[in-house]
């Protein structure tokens, strides 16, 4: 009986060193934090790679663009030659490669309304602060504030279910 307790607290504490909180948010200013750390035009991938690991390279383009997967979190990060471009969620995966099929362990929160797995298009009635613009039927993308503001928010719902949640730097 010992054995099995000290096994079960063992697997118990190996788990909690392998899951990983991260928390992605976009504040009414147009900034991105990443679990506190804010997230712009400068930020390489090695800055990523500080606070969430190693990723595992989905495609590299000659063009110097690589996409990175971060499978067990459902996170995916897009850099050119190294700098971020784009960070994004995966909630409830569409056929979307450029995301990993595996759903986002976290929290994205955007002008303090969280997202979840079960959110559905309803939720951005409750964005009061950021300006969303419907792109097409389900895709939705931030206006930005001023020319300064080099971030914004892109959001996909697919039936009546949120699909992904991702930041774009400019």
């Amino acid at each position: 009986m010992r054995k099995t307790l000290l096994f079960s607290a063992f697997l118990l504490f190996v788990s909690l060193l392998q899951a990983q909180e991260v928390n992605l948010e976009f504040v009414n200013e147009n900034k991105v934090l990443l679990n506190g750390v804010k997230l712009d035009t400068t930020t390489t991938l090695d800055d990523i790679i500080k606070v969430l690991g190693e990723p595992v390279v989905y495609k590299a383009y000659p063009t110097g663009k690589t996409n990175y997967h971060y499978e067990n979190l459902g996170i995916s990060v897009h850099a050119v030659d190294g700098q971020l471009l784009f960070m994004g969620a995966n909630f409830n995966w569409d056929g979307d490669a450029n995301f990993p099929e595996s759903s986002f362990i976290g929290l994205i929160s955007i002008d303090g309304v969280s997202f979840t797995k079960q959110s559905n298009e309803t939720i951005m009635e409750k964005v009061e602060n950021i300006t969303f613009i419907s792109m097409m039927p389900g895709f939705y993308i931030s206006k930005p504030l001023t020319e300064t503001n080099k971030a914004f928010a892109v959001i996909g719902f697919k039936n009546d279910l949120v699909t992904q949640v991702g930041f774009e730097f400019h």
